[in-house]
């Protein structure tokens, strides 16, 4: 028997589209900086700066930074981010040459450069960044273009002025970096720990899988020597009526594992990525109903669907019937007298609502629903409800149980719809 449908595995955080996002953030905040520098400060603090080096500076490095966002938006491979970094430390340090070199406080900015390729880039490439930010603070030491101010008194302060602004910058510019990245690392770790428990459940399910293609061989001629003899009885003239009856009751039980381990051979030779077929709710529970019904005739099964429903589209498989006819099934095994089955649509969801007014499930299968590994209950609903889940997840869906007030228990499905 081939393994199950591979559960859909978790988004993939996609560090090349992450630090992308980072490096443009960032680079806006640089041209706008050096457009201040250019622009504002100049007259403000009244100091000479030459300002068409820096604007074509400016000029130059939003056009990168436009190209970089334009490759994001169309999925192309991004420029790299030594590249990137590179473009930003030269065009900070022409930035420094051309206001005052080493003597300006702004060098200091050439730092988060550094920082965030240490993050960001494979080791030697944040080595050789950090290697080209000391050669570039080097040469600013000994070249650049002296800053002229009108007024050597206030020297000193603008001096420190712009020492704090450095730092204030660097403050902000780290955390921010920071504080996304740990975000983007907690993502990624959560997304780690659910391909893990979906590996978990998967292989599980291969295992019980195996051990169905087995039990379906080993079944199959015992369900048919059983239709034989019971075929026999039913035409026997002398039974009693109430005898009849159930005799017809056992042939259409048998009917059923023979339909079921039918199913189960035919879709063992099947891929299990199959497509789904689309269906109309209406049309799609109406027919479960009707299996359901023949299948336990005493139990009182009402199936009500919402208008809206109704015409919607959902994608349903075998896996997913078979899911939905379990937790009918346990349902009318527990609560025989009254079983509803519910549809309705919130936002792109069809809400399939399975209500009974049985014991309830156990504590502890309710604690450990979710699970990757079914939980041993005597009540038998561990590993159904985990295969259920499986199925569900598979489609796109998520299963969820709740306690039924007074009584009862609510079995939830959640399947997205194929006409949003």
């Amino acid at each position: 028997m081939p393994s199950p449908a591979p559960f859909p595995p978790p988004r993939p955080l996609r560090r090349l589209r992450l630090d992308a996002d980072l490096l443009i953030a960032l680079r806006w905040g640089s041209v706008l900086a050096m457009a201040a520098i250019t622009l504002g400060f100049p007259r403000l603090l009244g100091i000479t700066i030459a300002p068409l080096p820096l604007l074509a500076t400016a000029t130059f490095l939003a056009l990168v930074n436009g190209a970089a966002m334009l490759l994001r938006h169309w999925d192309r491979e991004p420029i790299p981010a030594m590249t990137q970094l590179m473009v930003d430390l030269l065009s900070w340090s022409i930035v420094i040459y051309f206001s005052g070199g080493a003597t300006n406080p702004l060098i200091s900015l050439l730092l988060p450069v550094v920082a965030i390729g240490a993050a960001m880039l494979p080791t030697l490439q944040a080595w050789l960044l950090g290697a080209f930010s000391i050669l570039t603070y080097s040469f600013l030491w000994n070249f650049y273009q002296p800053l002229e101010v009108k007024d050597a008194t206030i020297a000193v302060q603008l001096h420190l002025l712009g020492m704090w602004l450095t730092f204030l910058a660097s403050v902000l510019i780290s955390v921010w970096f920071i504080t996304r990245m740990t975000a983007a690392i907690r993502i990624r770790d959560q997304a780690l720990a659910r391909a893990r428990e979906n590996e978990i459940r998967n292989g599980w399910v291969v295992s019980l899988g195996t051990l169905a293609a087995g039990a379906a061989h080993e079944l199959s001629t015992p369900l048919a020597t059983m239709k034989l003899v019971v075929d026999d009885l039913v035409e026997d003239a002398e039974l009693p009526p109430r005898t009849r009856q159930e005799l017809a009751g056992l042939k259409l039980q048998i009917d059923k594992c023979k339909s079921a381990l039918t199913r189960l051979t035919a879709e063992a030779g099947r891929p299990r990525a199959e497509e789904r077929r689309q269906r109309r709710v209406q049309d799609w529970l109406e027919e479960c109903a009707h299996g359901w019904r023949a299948l336990h005739p005493a139990a009182s099964i009402a199936l009500r669907i919402d208008a809206e429903a109704a015409g919607r589209l959902v994608a349903a498989d075998v896996a997913l019937e078979q899911a939905l006819h379990n937790l009918v099934d346990n349902g009318v095994r527990f609560s025989p007298e009254w079983l509803e089955v519910s549809a309705t649509v919130h936002g792109p969801w069809l809400h399939l609502v399975i209500a009974d007014q049985g014991p309830g499930i156990p504590e502890d299968v309710l604690a450990a629903a979710g699970q990757p590994l079914p939980v041993h209950s005597d009540s038998g609903l561990g590993i159904g409800l985990l295969l259920a889940r499986s199925a569900i997840q598979r489609c796109g869906g998520q299963l969820h149980l709740a306690p039924r007030h007074p009584r009862g228990t609510d079995v939830t499905l959640k399947l997205p719809l194929k006409d949003c």
